[in-house]
Order: C-alpha cells, then sequence, then structure tokens
C-alpha cells in the first residue's frame, strides 16, 4: 500500500484550532483506511479556501483503494456506539465513532463517500483561524532527516492492536 500527501503550497502556514482533536480525528481515519486497504493508495490532500479575513476553510481528504462499504454502512459509520458489521468489510469500529464525535467538538464536518470493492473517500471540513498568511511551500521540502540507525539495545516494546496490519506497521516503524 503507498500512502501518498499532498498539501496545497498556498496555504498559510500559521493556523490556530483545536490540533489534538484534529490529530485525532485524522488519525482514526487513516488506520481505519490501514485496516481496509490491503493493496494499492492511500492519499490524503489538504486544500483551504479563505472564507473571510482571518478565517479559511480546511479541506483534508483521505482517499483509499480499499474493500468499500455499503450505502448502509456510510449512514451508520459516525452513529455514537455502533460496532458496525457487513458481509464486505467485515467490522466498523469505533475509531470512525470517535472521530465523528470530536469532528462534531470541533465544528467540523466529516463526509464519507464510497463504492464497495473500489475503496472509500472521507473529507473533513473545518474551519481554522489564521494565525500567519506566508505560504507553508511545497510540502516534501520540509521534511525532517529520518534517523535510520537508531539502536537500542535491551528494550522491549508491547505493541496492542486487534488488526494485522496496523500491527505489521507498527513493527515496520520500530
Amino acid at each position: 500500500v503507498v500512502f501518498d500527501m499532498q498539501v496545497a503550497p498556498q496555504l498559510p502556514s500559521g493556523l490556530h484550532g483545536d490540533k489534538s482533536k484534529l490529530r485525532i480525528i485524522l488519525w482514526n481515519i487513516l488506520q481505519n483506511a490501514a485496516a481496509f486497504t490491503t493493496e494499492g493508495r492511500i492519499a490524503m490532500t489538504v486544500i483551504g479556501n479563505i472564507e473571510k479575513e482571518g478565517k479559511i476553510k480546511l479541506v483534508i481528504s483521505i482517499k483509499d483503494t480499499g474493500v468499500g462499504m455499503s450505502q448502509e454502512l456510510q449512514r451508520k459509520v459516525f452513529e455514537s456506539f455502533q460496532h458496525t458489521t457487513d458481509s464486505t468489510t467485515q467490522t466498523i469500529g469505533l475509531g470512525l465513532t470517535i472521530a465523528g464525535n470530536l469532528a462534531r467538538k470541533i465544528g467540523a464536518v466529516i463526509e464519507v463517500r464510497s463504492t464497495e470493492k473500489k475503496g472509500s473517500e472521507f473529507t473533513v471540513r473545518l474551519m481554522q483561524n489564521i494565525t500567519d498568511m506566508i505560504p507553508v511551500g511545497i510540502y516534501h521540502d520540509k521534511k525532517q532527516e529520518i534517523i535510520t540507525d537508531f539502536k537500542a539495545p535491551g528494550v522491549r516494546i508491547l505493541v496492542v492492536d486487534d488488526e494485522p496490519q496496523m500491527l505489521a506497521l507498527a513493527k515496520a516503524i520500530l
């Protein structure tokens, strides 16, 4: 599975909002995409439209080539306390419910479009305050150097997850 991320270079570099809740929302959507995409790609794009002075509407899209979901499941996926199943996707757990609840708390909206056996697209829309109008620029130019030779002899790490793909990802990262 290939992960691709595109951030519009003209986005303002300084935004103010609830970063921790937005991070959890995106993590849960990405985790769901990773769990149900065994081949192909997961693509995340971030664009924005300045709606009025000092405010921007961010549009964050996460699209995958996974198993997709039925129309019925799409209607239920963000409902509270749902652990939903269908014959195609097996289970959709609480991650998307958490994302939906947090989105409502920060005034965001999450939409889902999906076709069974062809993938899903989740779109998060939210307003953010602009604190710095300098454009973010090309995102890929801002990557930090990755340390590949870090050693920690004797360290033991416990990773617990019920999704084999997430365990494989954690193992690869570690």
